[in-house]
């Protein structure tokens, strides 16, 4: 089978560890650092290739002028190569650090979060993904590898090169459902890279948008904590009734607006927020959950009783510190909205307690100007 995964390393080894694991191994081709030293040598390394797996600290016992500092700095020559020879139509790979160091990566990229969306969009990587042996029997590290690859060989030939309609194709975006006239509204609002997909360069461009904004962030689509929220029942014991009530309407109908395109595997389980706000519709047609009826049908959706969220206009918060969406929720009035810069512009901005606020004064230089009268005055 062609090799399409290029690894780049000094010292190859401490990498193959995680990538045995994998079934791989016939398409990985490896360089060291010396032997992508110029120009030429990159483009004809990149030959063929899909990704780039370049480990993040590079050349330690050298003092070679030459030598490339780090992995990211041999990235950007990586990407130089990619944009000169960019009118020969040669494939267009993603460009991912490859490192058992993104603590210390994210220290050096000033005490970035380590969670390798926000890592990798701070770094102007692709990806970044993590060496060692797997944690569990589980490890995702194959089917990401794979999601990758699929990415770029599916085709979308049938779909006349009309780029509205490869987009769908490539996200697998259900024709028929009720909502799928609102899915291709609100994924046009969320202003994807809509190019021709036909070529690897747009493909690329495309997956880094789902890697670092659409998937990992509230916005087309919803993960199981904003489902939860949306049906004012606590993100918690929501996961545990399907857990028990798999068979349920609401599992079935979850089932049918669960993404399954592209870099899916990449994270936990996402929804079309369409299909997710039909599902809402349904429960309540607009009324309040609080009223007798709506609570039952919200109910006999779920499959049994659950506690719904004592708060009148729930909203999920983020950590204070890594600004990824946890499992807790607060009233909308004990909260305000921030707007840190590993967050994309595009997304609507988290929220945070206030509490974690009001005292942090790097948090508070975060908020969006029109939360910032709610805040209390600093205690110095």
């Amino acid at each position: 089978m062609a090799e399409r995964i290029l690894y780049v390393d000094d010292n190859p080894g401490t990498g193959w560890a995680r990538l045995n694991t994998t079934e791989l191994q016939g398409e990985i081709r490896e360089k060291k650092p010396a032997q992508v030293a110029d120009d030429k040598a990159v483009s004809e390394a990149l030959g063929g290739i899909k990704l780039v797996l370049m480990d993040y600290r590079l050349h330690e016992d050298t003092s070679e002028s030459a030598a490339p500092i780090d992995g990211l700095e041999l990235i950007e020559r990586f990407r130089a190569t990619i944009r000169r020879h960019g009118q020969e139509r040669k494939p267009v790979p993603l460009l991912a650090i490859y490192t058992a160091l993104s603590n210390e990566l994210a220290e050096q990229l000033d005490d970035c979060p380590s969670a390798p969306y926000m890592l990798a969009r701070r770094a102007n990587v692709d990806w970044v993904f993590e060496k060692g042996y797997p944690e569990d029997s589980d490890d995702p590290l194959g089917l990401q590898l794979q999601s990758i690859l699929s990415g770029f060989d599916l085709d979308v030939s049938n779909c006349g090169g009309d780029p509205q309609a490869q987009l769908y194709e490539f996200l697998k975006l259900p024709p028929d459902e009720s909502w799928s006239d609102l899915a291709r509204e609100q994924l046009v609002d969320a202003n994807p890279p809509m190019h021709d997909l036909s070529h690897d360069g747009p493909r690329a461009k495309l997956m880094r948008w789902l890697l670092q904004v659409a998937l990992p962030f509230p916005g087309c689509f919803l993960g199981m904590e904003s489902v939860a929220v949306r049906l004012s029942v606590t993100p918690g014991g929501l996961q545990s009734a399907l857990d028990r009530q798999p068979d349920s309407e609401l599992a079935d109908l979850l089932d049918r607006c669960q993404y399954h395109g592209a870099l899916a595997d990449f994270f936990p389980a996402r929804y079309w927020k369409a299909g997710i706000d039909r599902i809402l519709w349904e429960a309540t047609e607009g009324r309040s959950m609080a009223n007798a009826e709506v609570r039952e049908r919200t109910m006999r959706m779920i499959g049994e009783e659950v506690d719904l969220l004592a708060k009148s206009n729930p909203v999920l918060v983020v950590s204070p510190e890594t600004f990824e969406l946890k499992s807790e929720v607060a009233d909308i009035s004990d909260a305000v909205q921030i707007q840190p810069d590993v967050w994309p512009p595009e997304i609507d901005p988290p929220w945070v307690r206030i509490d974690d606020v009001a005292q942090d004064r790097t948090l508070r230089a975060m908020v969006v100007s029109q939360d910032r009268d709610r805040l209390p005055e600093r205690k110095d």
